[in-house]
């Protein structure tokens, strides 16, 4: 056994040595297409480092890759910097949009910089330069060459709100010897659902434990209080709803949704979210051929006279402006989940009291919405019509709608707490803890 794990590690690390060869081109590739900057470049291959502070303090590394896992790691630095105020957070992530998130936050105990390449020249001078005391990899992140030299180095490694795919457990479990060498290695393996905790546990992985899921304890989504104050007196007498995160060719599905319910009830307005820019293209398209009024958001950007209650349809083109609408609408349809896509996070809308109805195409975040539906936060519709009748139910009572949202944000201030307990328990343990 051991000859053959030692054989896949070191074919790793010779395959990840010969292509870093071909970093610097493939790299530079990425610069062209704005997917990478000079700072990036430079960092991604060990030939530059933020700045360390210069007194002397032990440091927490947290990795994240892109935005979704970013939001989830500060969350765990804020509860870490929160019980010891004194340490520092390194905070590192892969992608330019996920770097911009950590930029703005005010707190210069909060140290970012781009993760160096899993080669093992790069990864020894990234450790050394930085010693941290304790490492932490949130969700799907498992880097072969890092892992091996934390275990190296005795550094407890943790790895939270850890999510593993069907098919990222298919390609472990082709080298089972190797994944099972990999995967022991962290203190913990912090499970966000039972799917993937029963993977891991597949795999014969030792250490493992189901958790709450960090993204509710996430910071809720920011509220551009000008932009709502204003919109929420235009909608004082209207039912306002929201569709989030709609994909290419679910716009026919809602448009025809939302044209029932106005006949219904003419004071419905929608307000429409694409999930990529080609949807506003789509939905403007389908809305022109049926003759039916409609704007953009946000309206700071747009002649305000096109404001008017004429018009029942409203369109977001800015990217970042998400919680602002949210906190506008009585209830959101999450986009993804109508189509076999697989849905998208529902926990930001719930955080702002915002109940959701999806689709049955769920699998992404499927024990989240079905967490969320057993707490009647989540309404689920196999069918457009369904989803018609289950609306029209829930704007029918105004009595449930204020229950519904007070019951959410009770719902979520537990988990809030939970989450902050949980992950403070977690990075306590000692050696021979482990559940």
């Amino acid at each position: 056994m051991r000859l053959n794990t030692n054989f896949f590690i070191k074919s790793y690390r010779v395959t990840t040595a010969l292509i870093s060869f071909f970093i610097d081109i493939f790299l530079l590739y990425r610069k062209f297409l704005k997917k990478e900057n000079e700072l990036s470049l430079r960092q991604k291959t060990s030939r530059e480092y933020a700045k360390k502070p210069t007194d002397e303090h032990k440091f927490t590394w947290i990795h994240a890759v892109s935005i979704g896992e970013t939001h989830s790691a500060i969350t765990v630095a804020e509860i870490i910097l929160k019980k010891d105020p004194n340490q520092y957070i390194l905070l590192t992530t892969s992608t330019i949009s996920s770097s911009e998130i950590i930029n703005k936050i005010d707190n210069e105990r909060i140290i970012h910089q781009y993760l160096p390449l899993d080669v093992q020249k790069y990864v020894n001078k990234f450790i050394n330069y930085w010693s941290p005391s304790v490492c932490i990899f949130m969700e799907a992140e498992i880097w072969p060459n890092y892992f091996l030299e934390i275990e190296k180095r005795k550094i407890p490694l943790f790895i939270l709100n850890a999510r593993l795919t069907e098919k990222s457990y298919n390609r472990w479990n082709k080298f089972p010897k190797f994944a099972k060498k990999i995967l022991n290695i962290p203190r913990l393996i912090s499970c966000q659902d039972n799917e993937t905790y029963e993977r891991y546990k597949s795999l014969e992985v030792a250490r493992l434990t189901k958790s709450e899921n960090i993204k509710y304890a996430n910071k809720p989504l920011s509220v551009d209080n000008n932009e709502f104050n204003s919109l929420d007196q235009l909608f004082s007498e209207h039912l306002v709803y929201i569709i989030v995160s709609a994909h290419d060719k679910e716009g026919e599905i809602f448009l025809s949704v939302h044209k029932q319910l106005h006949s219904i009830d003419p004071n419905t307005v929608c307000i429409y979210v694409p999930r990529h820019p080609s949807g506003i293209r789509e939905i403007i398209d389908l809305l022109d051929k049926d003759k039916i009024s409609w704007t953009k958001l946000p309206s700071q950007e747009t002649n305000k006279n096109e404001y008017n209650n004429n018009i029942n349809f409203y369109i977001v083109d800015k990217f970042g402006v998400l919680g602002t609408y949210l906190k506008l609408s009585k209830l959101a349809i999450i986009g993804g989940s109508f189509i076999d896509i697989g849905g998208h996070n529902p926990i930001e809308a719930v955080q702002l009291n915002c109940p959701v109805f999806h689709g049955s195409y769920t699998r992404n975040f499927h024990e989240v919405y079905r967490e969320l539906g057993e707490l009647d936060c989540c309404n689920q519709s196999d069918n457009k019509e369904d989803l018609i009748k289950k609306i029209k139910s829930y704007f029918s009572n105004i009595d449930r709608m204020e229950l519904t949202r007070k019951n959410i944000k009770n719902i979520i201030d537990t988990k809030r707490l939970s989450v902050e307990n949980e992950i403070n328990d977690i990075l306590s343990l000692k050696d021979g803890d482990y559940s």
